[in-house]
């Protein structure tokens, strides 16, 4: 068989079937990018709080958010800082390492005792945050 027909063969067996391997390495592609992304916008909400911003629970004559991803990242960053305190800027970082892990390694096994751990770390660690801070946000 002359090798040009071999080639296109080859050619038409591989762009005709797509293997289920493939389509779950772009479905955890996707979530590692989504995640990345999503990990981009909480760490810039967080960083650019101010507690100027309108809020929940913040009532002032500025209508306008300074915050760089608009009056939801306002909102998201007050909730955030609210409820887990300095130990918010963690949550973006987790989410980093989540992509990561769903680029290297897309299915990684985590046991309920290692779960049950990292709540706990993230519990004492907001505990722990709130007894070292000396200044608060802006």
């Amino acid at each position: 068989m002359p090798r040009d027909h071999r080639d296109q063969i080859v050619r038409r067996k591989t762009a005709g079937s797509s293997s289920p391997g493939g389509s779950r390495k772009l479905l955890n592609e996707l979530a590692a990018l989504f995640l990345f992304g999503f990990g981009v916008v909480i760490l810039l909400a967080l960083l650019t709080y101010s507690s100027r911003d309108p809020s929940w629970n913040a009532a002032g004559p500025q209508l306008k958010a300074e915050n760089w991803i608009g009056p939801v990242g306002a909102l998201l960053a007050d909730t955030l800082y609210q409820a887990f305190g300095y130990a918010a800027i963690l949550i973006p970082i987790g989410l980093f390492a989540l992509a990561w892990w769903r680029l290297v390694d897309p299915r990684p096994s985590f046991s309920g005792a290692r779960l049950l751990g990292l709540g706990l770390l993230g519990l004492s660690l907001t505990g722990l945050l709130s007894l070292a801070a000396t200044c608060t946000p802006q």
